[in-house]
């Protein structure tokens, strides 16, 4: 039972983790559209 619920928190902090991830490289993303280097985007 404790396994169990240690393999579901596991579970939501990485998609936690994923999320922020995301959030993170698409706040970069605008932050380089709006100063329009869009090259370094590609990278």
């Amino acid at each position: 039972m404790f396994l169990k619920s240690l393999g579901i928190l596991g579970f939501f902090y990485f998609i936690r983790h994923v999320i922020i991830l995301f959030e993170k490289r698409w706040v970069l993303s605008q932050i380089l559209e709006r100063d329009g280097n869009v090259v370094v985007l590609k990278l």
